[in-house]
């Protein structure tokens, strides 16, 4: 989600999405606790993904 607008030079700030409450993240307990039908974001990339 975005957390300003784009600026002149067209930049624009995101949010993380945990933080925006569209998912779950280990790395942030505090989201953890939210609903089970929200996605849980992996923080480490995936071996095959290497």
């Amino acid at each position: 989600m975005p957390k300003q607008n784009a600026d002149d030079e067209g930049y624009q700030r995101m949010m993380c999405p945990a933080e925006a409450g569209k998912a779950q993240c280990s790395i942030k307990p505090h989201t953890m606790d939210r609903s089970i039908q929200l996605p849980l974001v992996g923080p480490e990339p995936a071996q095959w993904a290497r």
